[in-house]
């Protein structure tokens, strides 16, 4: 026998089954996929791909091969809990800086929510950050290959003390925020990057920045620079090294599936009359 509730128990049962139904999209710790918050004394090579971090190839002239004996590619390291990448002395005629990525932290199906916390240390004349990007296969420099050391960008976070300062925030659809009239910024930011139905929204401090706007499905994280571009000739403006940033922590969590097509309460009672 089915029995009717009371009407004055309604409202109390609707407002319990909210409290304790769990939100659509809400990430537990069952939905890590990728963390690391640096804690060691050296980057984790099971994370994170570390061969030619701070030596071998670099992409110069749409090719990777070894830049000059002689140049200097900075430093990749780890400590109090943060990864630090700079190169305060670098050689003028190949300017390089320290190169990590990894091609395992990002989901290749679903929803996910990608987070990193940074800042930058010190400005230089070069510029770098953190890069989410679409690579069309998985990012392996090696000697010969000719395949492009940025790929499709989704989020970039760049500064150097020329053109960028702010830093430069670039979500893809949305343009730069970086500007030669903005101090440079040393201060820790929190970057929060939704990735759900094939778009992308993007949180600073736990604000609302931009989107939802259609991107591609970023597949790899870079951290550093493998291009090797101009020379030093007019770097005496701003600082004649690489900018200094740090890395606090990077997760990357699995979202639940949002629904594409909401039903009003009306729609709802209808169907299951």
């Amino acid at each position: 026998m089915i029995r009717r509730l009371p009407l004055p128990m309604v409202p109390a049962l609707t407002a319990l089954l909210f409290l304790v139904a769990p939100a659509v999209g809400a990430p537990s710790d069952d939905d890590l996929f990728f963390f690391d918050d640096f804690d060691g004394s050296t980057l984790d090579a099971s994370k994170w791909e570390t061969a030619i971090a701070v030596t071998g190839i670099r992409y110069m002239n749409e090719v990777w091969t070894m830049p000059p004996a002689d140049g200097s590619y900075g430093l990749a390291t780890v400590a109090d809990s943060h990864v630090t990448l700079e190169n305060s002395s670098p050689t003028f005629a190949c300017p390089m800086f320290p190169l990590v990525w990894t091609n395992h932290a990002i989901p290749e199906t679903g929803n996910f929510q990608l987070e990193f916390r940074m800042k930058y240390n010190a400005p230089g004349y070069w510029g770098d950050g953190v890069r989410i990007v679409r690579m069309s296969s998985p990012f392996e420099p090696a000697p010969g290959s000719t395949q492009s050391a940025k790929g499709d960008y989704v989020l970039m976070i760049h500064q150097d003390n020329v053109d960028c300062k702010g830093p430069q925030v670039s979500l893809l659809g949305h343009p730069g925020t970086g500007s030669p009239s903005l101090p440079f910024n040393t201060d820790w930011h929190t970057y929060t990057l939704k990735y759900e139905n094939a778009k992308s929204t993007l949180y600073i401090d736990g604000d609302y920045f931009d989107g939802p706007l259609p991107t591609p499905r970023p597949n790899c994280i870079q951290l550093g620079v493998g291009e090797v571009g101009c020379c030093a000739d007019s770097c005496d403006c701003c600082g004649c090294n690489w900018v200094s940033y740090s890395v606090d922590y990077i997760s990357v969590r699995l979202l639940a599936p949002t629904p594409t097509t909401r039903h009003t309460w009306g729609e709802l009672k209808a169907r299951y009359r």
